[in-house]
C-alpha cells in the first residue's frame, strides 16, 4: 500500500515530540512493507532534513517561494498538486497546527486519516494549546467560535506560531470556522494519543471515528545504563524551557523551596532560560542520539506541565530509560504513569507539593530504582514502536478499504 504522509512542520533533527512521532510512524510503516512518501513544505527552514536519518521512506519537498505564497489556501492548492503526482492509496495527515484543515481539504479525494497531536482543530490559538487564564479551556472553536475569536491576543506573542496564525487566516471569522467545519467531514478516521484527547475531540467528532493509538518509544535508544555516583543528585527537565506551559517556572520555584533545605541537587536544562540560580545546570542542546544518555545518567526526571499534555512523550522516554518520573496529573500522562506504581503524579502548578515529592524521592534510592524498574516494564509491555505500528497498520487498512 502506498501511504502519503502530509506534515507541514517536518524537519530533522526535530524540535518536538510530534515530529519524532511521525518519523517513527513513517519508518515503521515502511518496515511493515508499505511505501511511505512524506510530503512537506520547503520554506524558511521547513523541509530541512538529515537524509540518512530518514532513509526508510521517501521525502517530497513542496516549494513555496515567498511569504505571500505560503498561506492556507495556497498550501491546500500546492499539496493537492503534489498528491496527484504521488497518487497514494491512503493519506495520513500529521503535524499541521493551523494548516491542518487545509491539509485535510487538499487530500479530500483520497481516503484520509488524521493524526491529532495537539488540539489545533479545537483551538486555533497558538497551535491548539486549549489553555487560557492559567487553566485548561473548557470550550472549543467549532461549537463556541465567539469565545475563541480574540483569545490569541490574550495568551502572549510567540513569533513563529503567531505568524502561522496569520498565514492560516485563523483570525478571520467566520471564514476559518467554515474551513474547519468542512474539513471535519472528509476523514475516514482520526487517531488520538489518549483517552483524554478522545473525550475532548468527541465534542466535535463522532466517537466511532476516533481511534486511540499512543505514542511509542524505542527501548534500545532510551535504555538504562550504569553510571557513576555523583556528589549532587541530577534532576532532568526534558521539556522546552522556552515554553511556560511546560512548567519550567513551577520547577524552578520548587527548586528554590528545596534549596533552603538542601544543596545536594542540580536541575539540568537543555535550552537557554532567563533564570539564574545555583542549582541550575545548563547542559546545552542535545541531539536525538545523545538525549537517551541524559535520561539514563540522571537520578530523577520531572515533567511539570501545566497545560493538558495530549500524551506526554518525554515522561515515557524517561520511563523507558528506567528512571523515576514525577509528572503533572494532566491530559494523557496519568494513562501510562500510575502514581506510586511506576512513577509519581502531582497536582499541576503547585511548586510546594512538587518540592516535597522531589525531596522524598531524592532520599529514597531504593524506591526510585523500584519506580524506574516498573516504568521500564510498562514501556516494554505496551509502548514499543514495534507494537504501536501494528495498531497503525490495522487502522489504516480498515479505514482505507
Amino acid at each position: 500500500m502506498k501511504v502519503a504522509v502530509l506534515d507541514s512542520w517536518f524537519h530533522w533533527p526535530p524540535r518536538g515530540g510530534g515530529i519524532r512521532d511521525i518519523k517513527e510512524v513513517s519508518t515503521w510503516l515502511s518496515k511493515r512493507g508499505h511505501r511511505v512518501i512524506l510530503l512537506m513544505p520547503h520554506f524558511r527552514g521547513r523541509g530541512t532534513t538529515d537524509e540518512m536519518e530518514c532513509r526508510n521512506f521517501d521525502l517530497v519537498r513542496v516549494r513555496f517561494s515567498y511569504n505571500v505564497h505560503f498561506n492556507g489556501p495556497c498550501f491546500e492548492k500546492e499539496m493537492r498538486k503534489a498528491l496527484v503526482k504521488v497518487d497514494p492509496d491512503v493519506v495520513l495527515i500529521a503535524n499541521g497546527n493551523g494548516l491542518k484543515p487545509y491539509m485535510i481539504l487538499s487530500a479530500k479525494d483520497y481516503p484520509v486519516i488524521v493524526r491529532l497531536y495537539s488540539y489545533e482543530l479545537l483551538c486555533p490559538a497558538q497551535h491548539g494549546v486549549l489553555f487560557r487564564e492559567s487553566k485548561i479551556c473548557p470550550y472549543n472553536f467549532v461549537t463556541y467560535p465567539h469565545r475563541c475569536a480574540f483569545c490569541w491576543n490574550t495568551i502572549g506573542f510567540s513569533p513563529s506560531l503567531d505568524w502561522e496564525f496569520l498565514r492560516c487566516f485563523s483570525f478571520l471569522y467566520p471564514f476559518y470556522h467554515i474551513i474547519v467545519k468542512e474539513s471535519l467531514g472528509y476523514p475516514a478516521g482520526f487517531i488520538v494519543t489518549s483517552v483524554y484527547m478522545k473525550r475532548r475531540f468527541s465534542e466535535i467528532i463522532p466517537r466511532r471515528k476516533l481511534h486511540i493509538i499512543p505514542s511509542g518509544v524505542d527501548p534500545d535508544q532510551f535504555k538504562p545504563i550504569s553510571s557513576e555516583t555523583k556528589a549532587n543528585k541530577r534532576i532532568f527537565f526534558p521539556g522546552r524551557a522556552s515554553d511556560p506551559l511546560k512548567g519550567i517556572g513551577v520547577l524552578l520555584k520548587a527548586g528554590q523551596i528545596l534549596w533552603k533545605k538542601r544543596d545536594d541537587f542540580r536541575i539540568l536544562v537543555t535550552s537557554e532560560i532567563p533564570y539564574e540560580a545555583p542549582f541550575i545546570e545548563r547542559i546545552g542542546w542535545k541531539s536525538e542520539r545523545s538525549i537517551g544518555k541524559i535520561y539514563a545518567t540522571c537520578d530523577l526526571v520531572v515533567v511539570p506541565s501545566i497545560w493538558a499534555e495530549p500524551f506526554g512523550l518525554t515522561a515515557l522516554e524517561a520511563m523507558s530509560a528506567g528512571k523515576a518520573v514525577i509528572a503533572s496529573e494532566v491530559g494523557g500522562i496519568p494513562e501510562f504513569l500510575e502514581n506510586g506504581k511506576n512513577g509519581i503524579t502531582v497536582q499541576p502548578n503547585n511548586p510546594e507539593v512538587l518540592a516535597l515529592k522531589i525531596d522524598e524521592l531524592l532520599d529514597k534510592d531504593e524506591y526510585r530504582q523500584k519506580l524506574g524498574g516498573e516504568a521500564r516494564e510498562t514501556v516494554l509491555r505496551r509502548y514499543q514502536w514495534s507494537q504501536i505500528v501494528d495498531e497503525y497498520v490495522s487502522v489504516i487498512h480498515s479505514l482505507a478499504s
